[in-house]
């Protein structure tokens, strides 16, 4: 499909007379009803943004909502993307489906266009703009946009709250059904993860009222501490778009580049942007009882547009089956990894020295299945780099000084394991991260615990607060560690 998709680009790729703007068109069906335009400027930035325009879900304002934006993207060296997607009739999934499959294909298509894959937005105008926030907000990961421009968006689903006539098109026969009002209300969907946004709109809007639409959107992103700017305009009313008739039309131009100019730009690494990343290990990886978004890992993946497969499985050992889970241990499983994966981090060893496992089985036995999972993964997938993180200190009783839990942590089985991961990937070349040894995850810190973990008595699970600590000292190991 992607080499399809990349083909089809190529053949319609055409250029422009004037500012050598190259325009490409992508039919996202077979009956070429849901297509994207794409006008890519001359001297990119790496940027793109897919705009969703607005028509109540029964039409598409595709001119001033969606055309007329292009030279004012293209002149900040930004790709812009007008999506043609259907009317739902009732069947969200339709329209949903097709900007979802719009993200998609900028991200896939991203080496060819010049384009960051980790740098691609999504604007919406109206009902676009609820369209908009629900792909930012009810998306898996490879179809998320990295930010979100809202021009006067529907956002609640709520009857009497909305626009009647996005409501009936996107709900249909379903709009009563209050479970799925609440859901496609999309304030209610926002968490920690959700894009950066902007919201610009009119105090007089008498087709979407602002205050139960784009303010309370706005609320639940400042909520949940992700950078949002809401912009009011005291009066125009609804469904201005571009229109240089519209009397703040600089402000909004104004305001708008200024917002692009000061959003952080996604990391651009060549060895890294575009390539597949594999995290394989314990709940430490799954992240136990929180969302895998929360985790370094996938915060990493995301920062550098990396397409992230998570095999973190709660309880699992590197080196031996748990009773009554077959096939468990990593050594059996790490198969599961996508093929042509281009990097395979290891994050385990917690439970391998639990419970007096390590004893069980045995260092030698360890060491055995440690080293044909490694020799495994690099038969199986030649063109991957290998990195290995070990799990935390453990210590016999709380303490706030280190000296204190380092002189605990001796001798435990917990060092046995480490020191085993160490020496194997020594041996291996595959380069190692002592995450007992660090100091930046104080473990046997009980007050770290409250702040940075999961639960006070969790010695494993780092909550949202802890995996953002840690982000930049895997980070640095990582690209210090890799070709």
């Amino acid at each position: 499909m992607k080499r399809t998709l990349f083909l089809a680009a190529l053949a319609m790729l055409s250029l422009g007379s004037l500012n050598a703007q190259r325009q490409v068109t992508i039919s996202l069906t077979n009956d070429g009803k849901a297509r994207l335009e794409g006008f890519l400027p001359a001297q990119g930035s790496g940027r793109a943004v897919v705009a969703l325009p607005g028509g109540g879900y029964t039409h598409l304002a595709v001119n001033h909502e969606g055309y007329d934006w292009k030279d004012f993207f293209n002149e900040r060296g930004i790709a812009y993307f007008v999506l043609t997607y259907r009317m739902p009739k009732g069947d969200r999934n339709i329209p949903l489906g097709d900007a979802q499959k719009a993200i998609r294909t900028v991200r896939d298509s991203a080496a060819a266009w010049g384009i960051n894959p980790a740098d691609v937005g999504i604007m919406g105008s109206s009902a676009g703009g609820h369209l908009a926030s629900s792909v930012a907000t009810h998306s898996p990961f490879e179809s998320t946009p990295d930010f979100q421009i809202l021009f006067y968006p529907v956002i609640s689903m709520v009857e009497k709250e909305t626009h009647q006539g996005s409501l009936v098109g996107f709900l249909g026969d379903n709009r009563n059904d209050n479970e799925l009002v609440a859901e496609w209300s999309n304030m209610n969907k926002v968490n920690r993860q959700t894009s950066p946004a902007i919201i610009l709109l009119s105090s007089d809007d008498g087709a979407v009222p602002p205050l139960t639409n784009g303010l309370p959107y706005y609320e639940a992103l400042v909520r949940n501490e992700v950078p949002a700017s809401f912009v009011s305009f005291p009066n125009g009313g609804h469904g201005w778009g571009y229109r240089d008739k519209f009397a703040y039309h600089n402000d909004v131009v104004n305001v708008l580049s200024n917002w692009l100019r000061t959003l952080p730009s996604a990391r651009n690494d060549a060895r890294l942007t575009g390539k597949k990343i594999a995290f394989i290990g314990d709940s430490y990886v799954y992240n136990h009882h929180d969302p895998r978004e929360y985790t370094w890992m996938y915060r990493f993946a995301r920062k550098y547009g990396m397409q992230y497969q998570c095999l973190g499985r709660n309880g699992t050992c590197i080196a031996m089956d748990r009773p009554g889970k077959p096939d468990e241990a990593i050594y059996k499983r790490y198969t599961q990894i996508a093929d042509s994966t281009d990097y395979i981090v290891i994050v385990a060893g917690h439970n391998d020295s639990s419970r007096g496992r390590i004893d069980s089985i045995g260092s030698k036995e360890f060491t055995k299945q440690l080293t044909s999972m490694i020799k495994g993964m690099r038969e199986r997938y030649p063109q991957a780099q290998i990195l290995m993180f070990s799990p935390w200190r453990s210590v016999q009783a709380d303490t706030p000084d280190n000296d204190a839990a380092l002189a605990s942590y001796k001798g435990s089985p917990r060092e046995k394991v480490v020191k085993l991961e160490a020496k194997v990937c020594k041996k291996l070349g595959v380069p190692f991260f002592d995450a007992a040894a660090d100091t930046t995850v104080q473990v046997w810190n009980p007050e770290f615990r409250k702040k940075y973990f999961q639960s006070p008595t969790d010695n494993a699970h780092l909550n949202r607060r802890g995996h953002g600590l840690f982000l930049p000292v895997a980070e640095k190991f990582i690209l210090e560690n890799i070709k």
